[in-house]
């Protein structure tokens, strides 16, 4: 037999040989299980006609050179756990999370399904992890000192500002909040202050029943305590107390300005301040400083305006001399939200 390699393909040729036994042996270049006999070539290329193993090593490898460039609608060749090449068609990954979104057609999940975490990487590190706990982390690869059980876990360093909630209610100055729900939104601080209008001018107490004073004060919805002191005066006319007699002033609030009335808002327990003296026989300059506070809930729906009564301060509650207020500089009305 005469084998001849040339050009890397090896070629054969049909010959009749004669043993030293005298016998004619004609060799004929028959090729198969993946290799081509043509022209007297033998040549890479056919139907294999049994399972096929080529074995490489870390000194002997394997290379193709020269392939084409493939594109996004070729199919992917793939080995098993066994080493035996499959291949996969391109529609069969319509399954799988693709650039630039998918059309699932149903809902789908994209995460772990073992005891380990799921982290979101940029530019080369990581920005987001979802531990196998449920807590997202952001900045962060390892729950933070002191969240062991946060759910939302947020490290921005040393930089001030780790967390933007924009909704609309936001403003300058006030705190996130929730309801009973836990829905949080921007709130004014419920250490706000709210000035009321103080009495101007001198107004007496009525010789019976109720009249409107001049105080009043505005409050936005919510829980509020309302504080005032007032300083008594006697009545217009008379510069100075009656002796040897009793003076009260009960103190109301009302959303009305011609009757007492709780339209708007509640009271959250007493809704009055009763302050009475006895004057005795000396004369003081003032009948007595009054003050009280109120707890009240504004249930209208937007600012409400409370105003200033006397409620039966002469007479039933010990007061048998008329009082006023007047526009004096010791006189106060203001609220603190508490809710």
């Amino acid at each position: 037999m005469l084998v001849v390699i040339q050009s890397g393909i090896m070629m054969a040729q049909t010959k009749t040989v004669v043993t030293q036994y005298g016998e004619r042996v004609t060799i004929h270049p028959n090729a198969n299980d993946g290799l081509t006999a043509t022209d007297g070539f033998i040549q890479l290329g056919g139907a294999l006609t049994k399972p096929s193993t080529l074995t490489t090593t870390s000194d002997y490898t394997l290379a193709i050179k020269g392939l084409q460039t493939g594109l996004s609608t070729d199919n992917i060749l793939v080995t098993d756990a066994d080493g035996i090449l499959k291949l996969i068609k391109k529609n069969d990954l319509s399954n799988g999370w693709l650039l630039d979104g998918n059309t699932n057609g149903a809902l789908k999940s994209v995460g772990t399904n073992d005891n380990f975490d799921l982290p979101i990487e940029t530019n080369g590190a990581e920005r987001i992890r979802v531990t196998s706990d449920g807590q997202l982390l952001v900045n962060t690869t390892a729950p933070l000192a002191g969240g062991a059980t946060a759910k939302v876990q947020i490290n921005n360093g040393t930089t001030a500002g780790a967390l933007q909630i924009k909704d609309g209610t936001q403003g300058d100055g006030k705190v996130l909040t929730s309801d009973a729900n836990g829905l949080s939104t921007w709130q004014t601080s419920r250490v706000a202050i709210v000035d009321g209008v103080r009495p101007i001018g001198r107004i007496d107490f009525a010789s019976s029943g109720n009249n409107l004073l001049s105080g009043s004060i505005d409050l936005p919805v919510g829980d509020w305590l309302i504080n005032t002191g007032f300083l008594i005066n006697p009545k217009t006319g008379v510069s100075k107390p009656v002796i040897n007699s009793n003076y009260a002033a009960r103190l109301t609030f009302s959303s009305s300005n011609t009757d007492i009335v709780t339209t708007g808002f509640t009271y959250i327990g007493s809704n009055a301040s009763l302050n009475t003296i006895s004057t005795g026989s000396a004369t003081p300059s003032y009948v007595m400083f009054a003050a009280g506070s109120f707890r009240v809930r504004n249930t209208s729906g937007g600012v409400l305006r409370l105003y200033l009564w006397n409620m039966g301060s002469v007479g039933a509650f010990g007061g048998t001399e008329i009082g006023s207020i007047a526009n004096n500089g010791e006189n106060y009305i203001y609220a603190i939200a508490v809710k």
